[in-house]
C-alpha cells in the first residue's frame, strides 16, 4: 500500500510503499527485515533541487522503524531513468534516534522537469519488535526554499499478520448482477477487523470472501483491516479493487458537455485475452484506449498473440453496423497485429467471419458492413512472424453504427425515436416549446383518449394540449365557436353522402368536406371562429374533435 505526503506545500510529491506490505514485527527467535521504497515525482512545473532528506526514526518504540547502533549495512539505492545523477548519504541523528537518509545530485542544483521521477530503495534494517506506526518526515531544499514534511505513517503489523490478493470474480459484469470478492489473509489473533467498503456504504465481514449487491455501475471495493495492538493503537491497512460494470449506469448532479453528448449509440466495452502492459514511467495502456476517442492513446498487450487470441467490442445490445475503422499498433508504427480476421456475432456469439483475412503488419483498416450484431472482434489466426514474443498494440477501434436514441451537440438535437407500437418518445406532463416547432412528417396528438393525426408546419407555442370532441349525425346542422387557437379534425367513418363544413374565418369563409372517399379532413382554427356544418339525411355519423394549444 503506498501512503502519500501529507502536507501539500512541498514542490515535489513523495509516497512511500513497504516490502513485505505491511511490515511485520520481530519476534527472539524470527528477525523481520523489511524494505522502504520512497519514490520521488514531480506533477508540476520544473524544480531546481538541491537536496531531498528522509528521516526514519530509531529504537525500539511502537513508533520507531528498527533498532540500530550505526548505519552500516543499511543500503540506500536510486533506481530509474537518471539514477546515475544522484548520490546517497546516511548518518544517525538526535542521539542516535533518527536515520538520516539524503539524497543530493551529483551536480546541485539539478532541474527536475514536469513528470520525472526518481526510487529510492532502504533496505538492510530489521523491523523492531513492538506493533505501532513510524511516521517519516522529509525535508526538501530547493532553490525557492526549505520546505519539511511528513509522510502517513508506515504500520508494524503483528508478526504473522498479512492481507493479500483482493480479487473480483467476474473482472467484467453485466448491469445488475454481482461479484465475489476473495482474499487471503491471516493473524493479528482475535485483535482484527475487516469492513468492505464501496459506493459510500460499507459492511463488516469475516473469512475469506463476500458478494456484492447487484452492481449498476463500475465499483470500486477497498477491503480495509484494522488491528488493535496490545498498546491499545488502531493500525489500519487496506487493499483495494475494481469490478467494470457493462453497460452501466449513469449518476450524476451537474453534467456540463462541451461537444457531443451522444445517448444510445456508444463506442463499445473493449475486452481482450492478451493482457495489458505497463510502460516504464508507469502509464496502463489498457483496452479502453482503444474506445476513447483519441489515436494517441494504445492497448498494448501483455502477451504474445498466438492463433485465435482475440480482441474484443462488446456494444451493450444488438445495433445494426455499417463500418469498422482499425488504427493499428504504437503512434510510431511498432508493434503492428499479425494475420486476423474480422468476426461479428449476436447475443448467441455465434461468430461470422465478414471479408477475407487481413494481412500482418496493417497500419490501418477500414470495412464496409450491414450487419446485426453485439460483438465485434478480431482474431488472430497465426503468430506473429517477427517472432513468438512479439507484442501487438491497437490505438483505435471504432465501429459506426446506424443511430438511434439521441445525439446533443451545440449546433443541435436529433432524437432517434421511430414511431412504432414498441418504440417512440413519450412525454408526461407538458411539452413547453418557447421557439418554433418544425414538424417534418406528422404529429400524432392525444389528449382524453382522442388521437388525431395532425399535419402541419409549425406551431409557434404550445403550452399543453385539450381537446374538445363533437359528434354529429343524420340530419342534424349546427355551428360551433373555436374557444382557442388550434387543429380541427373531423372524420366522416363509411358516410353514404358527405358532411359539408363552413369555416368563418373573421369574415373569409372557407369549405371543407368529409365523406364517400374523403374519410378524413384537418385544418387549422382560431379563437372566436365558427364552424357550421350541414349533415346528409341517413347513415351518417361525423366526429369533430378540437385540439387547443395553451390552457384556460
Amino acid at each position: 500500500m503506498a501512503v502519500r505526503a501529507l502536507a501539500t506545500d512541498t514542490l515535489l510529491t513523495y509516497e512511500v510503499e513497504t516490502e513485505p506490505d505491511p511490515l511485520n514485527v520481530s519476534t527472539p527467535s524470527r528477525p523481520i527485515p523489511g524494505t522502504l521504497i520512497f519514490t520521488i515525482s514531480n506533477k508540476d512545473a520544473a524544480v531546481s533541487c538541491r537536496s531531498i532528506t528522509f528521516k526514519i526514526p530509531i529504537g525500539d518504540g511502537a513508533n520507531d522503524l528498527a533498532e540500530l547502533t550505526s548505519p552500516e549495512g543499511i543500503g540506500t539505492v536510486p533506481v530509474g531513468e537518471g539514477a546515475g545523477d544522484w548520490k546517497t548519504r546516511k548518518e544517525l541523528q538526535e542521539n542516535g534516534t533518527v536515520l538520516a537518509v539524503e539524497l543530493t545530485p551529483q551536480i546541485a542544483p539539478i532541474v527536475l522537469p514536469t513528470d520525472w521521477w526518481l526510487t529510492l530503495r532502504v533496505t538492510g534494517f530489521t523491523v523492531n519488535r513492538v506493533e505501532g506506526a513510524v511516521t517519516i518526515g522529509v525535508t526538501e531544499v530547493t532553490t525557492s526554499g526549505t520546505k519539511p514534511t511528513t509522510l502517513d505513517p508506515v504500520i508494524k503489523a503483528p508478526h504473522d499478520f498479512y492481507l493479500r490478493n483482493l480479487t473480483p470474480t467476474p473482472l467484467l459484469v453485466d448491469n445488475g448482477a454481482t461479484v465475489t470478492l476473495t482474499w487471503q489473509t491471516g493473524g493479528g489473533d482475535n485483535r482484527t477487523k475487516y469492513t468492505m467498503f464501496w459506493d459510500r456504504e460499507s459492511e463488516p465481514v469475516a473469512g475469506t470472501s463476500w458478494t456484492s449487491p447487484p452492481l449498476h455501475q463500475s465499483t470500486g471495493f477497498m477491503l480495509q483491516a484494522e488491528i488493535t495492538t496490545p498498546g491499545g493503537a488502531t493500525l489500519t491497512h487496506t487493499l483495494t479493487t475494481t469490478a467494470t460494470v457493462a453497460p452501466q449506469d449513469l449518476t450524476t448532479r451537474d453534467l456540463v458537455v462541451n461537444r457531443t453528448l451522444d445517448i444510445g449509440n456508444g463506442p463499445g466495452t473493449a475486452t481482450t485475452n492478451l493482457g495489458f502492459s505497463t510502460s516504464a514511467d508507469g502509464t496502463r495502456h489498457l483496452p479502453t484506449s482503444m474506445v476513447d476517442g483519441n489515436p494517441n492513446t494504445y492497448w498494448w498487450s501483455a502477451n504474445h498473440p498466438q492463433a485465435n487470441d482475440w480482441v474484443q467490442i462488446d456494444l451493450g445490445s444488438e445495433r445494426t453496423l455499417t463500418k469498422v475503422d482499425l488504427l493499428l499498433g504504437k503512434p510510431d508504427g511498432s508493434f503492428r497485429l499479425p494475420e486476423f480476421a474480422l468476426e461479428c456475432a449476436k447475443e448467441d456469439k455465434r461468430w461470422t467471419q465478414h471479408g477475407g483475412l487481413i494481412t500482418q503488419g496493417r497500419a490501418d483498416y477500414s470495412a464496409t458492413l450491414s450487419v446485426t450484431a453485439r460483438y465485434v472482434r478480431l482474431r488472430m489466426t497465426r503468430a506473429h512472424t517477427g517472432g513468438s514474443t512479439y507484442r501487438v498494440a491497437i490505438r483505435s477501434f471504432d465501429i459506426t453504427t446506424v443511430p438511434r436514441g439521441a445525439v446533443i451537440t451545440p449546433d443541435g438535437t436529433t432524437i432517434y425515436a421511430p414511431l412504432t407500437a414498441n418504440a417512440g418518445m413519450t412525454i408526461v406532463g407538458d411539452l413547453l416549446v418557447t421557439g418554433r416547432l418544425d414538424v417534418i412528417d406528422k404529429l400524432t396528438a392525444e389528449a382524453t383518449g382522442i388521437k388525431a393525426k395532425v399535419p402541419f408546419d409549425r406551431i409557434d407555442i404550445i403550452r399543453g394540449t385539450t381537446a374538445v370532441k363533437l359528434r354529429a349525425t343524420s340530419g342534424n346542422n349546427g355551428t360551433y365557436t373555436c374557444l382557442r387557437d388550434g387543429i380541427a379534425v373531423a372524420y366522416g367513418g363509411n358516410l353514404d353522402g358527405q358532411c359539408r363544413m363552413s369555416l368563418n374565418r373573421d369574415g373569409s369563409p372557407i369549405t371543407y368536406v368529409v365523406g364517400l372517399d374523403i374519410k378524413e379532413v384537418t385544418f387549422p382554427v382560431k379563437r372566436g371562429w365558427v364552424l357550421s356544418y350541414t349533415m346528409p339525411y341517413q347513415h351518417a355519423e361525423v366526429d369533430m374533435t378540437f385540439f387547443y394549444f395553451g390552457r384556460e
